[in-house]
């Protein structure tokens, strides 16, 4: 159960970070070539944030140990519906449990 106290917690993140509607990056987008892992906010011409992908090279030539690209797709839209989601979701549990 989400206490009150991590509303309250999740309620100042919210406010302090980068305003307006998040989008994920054009990684997500199956008709763009572009590997841009950022996600993006409006308003805003740089990215917000960045998820990493798996360069697909063993560790010993230069590889990294990121989330393999479907996953890394997947992980930038969570993000960025999350954020647009978590006011909403956070009224309704308020909102049920006043009830």
């Amino acid at each position: 159960m989400i206490s009150p106290e991590t509303i309250a917690e999740l309620r100042l993140l919210l406010s302090r970070a980068t305003d307006g509607e998040w989008h994920p990056g054009h990684l997500t987008r199956d008709d763009l070539k572009c590997d841009c892992a950022y996600i993006l906010s409006e308003g805003r011409l740089g990215g917000v944030l960045e998820v990493y992908i798996d360069n697909e090279k063993p560790i010993s030539e230069g590889g990294n140990d990121a989330p393999p690209r479907e996953e890394a797709k997947a992980n930038l839209a969570l993000v960025a519906l999350m954020k647009n989601c978590l006011p909403d979701l956070l009224d309704e549990i308020e909102k049920a449990r006043s009830k």
